[in-house]
């Protein structure tokens, strides 16, 4: 083989090379990527149930303040 045909294999292997180094990293992209989109709907998810809670927070309240109202109160213990 003379000198420009191993330079013409060598540069075909180098962007062969680089080729595979970059799906790679692509791969990890979208790994990463679909990891990130997991984490941001569990984010999502757990926010709305906390506004959920904090919704009905005031109506439990409520009602808990109704249900104590309701009770006899304990006899003060006379002394």
């Amino acid at each position: 083989m003379d000198t420009n045909e191993e330079i013409v294999v060598e540069e075909g292997l180098e962007a062969v090379a680089e080729e595979s180094e970059a799906t790679e990293v692509a791969e990890v992209v979208d790994e990463a990527e679909a990891e990130a989109a997991a984490v941001t709907e569990a984010v999502e998810e757990a926010a709305a149930e906390a506004a959920e809670e904090a919704e009905a927070a005031p109506e439990a309240a409520a009602e808990a303040a109704d249900e104590a109202a309701e009770e006899p109160a304990p006899e003060a213990e006379a002394e």
